[in-house]
């Protein structure tokens, strides 16, 4: 996060390629989204009071919820 956060607007506004260093950065920050993207299929959640265990669940409140917006900015990581 501290990468996203401090590197990418350094990038945009100079307008730096992205070679070496920052590339592997770059790849290792992605993989990261990536892993986490997957790993919120599997995420118990709170619903009044109680955490909720049931995969079709979590998956159904992922996908209404976070899912696109996680996609589309996984997919900008990797294009």
């Amino acid at each position: 996060l501290a990468y996203d956060l401090t590197v990418i607007p350094y990038l945009l506004a100079w307008d730096v390629h992205v070679e070496g260093v920052l590339e592997g950065i770059a790849t290792l920050s992605a993989g990261y989204w990536t892993i986490d993207l997957v790993l919120s299929f599997f995420r118990a959640y709170s619903k009044h009071g109680e955490l909720v265990y049931d995969s079709s669940a979590i998956a159904c409140r992922y996908l209404r919820s976070w899912f696109f917006p996680d996609l589309f900015l996984n997919l900008m990581d990797w294009l």
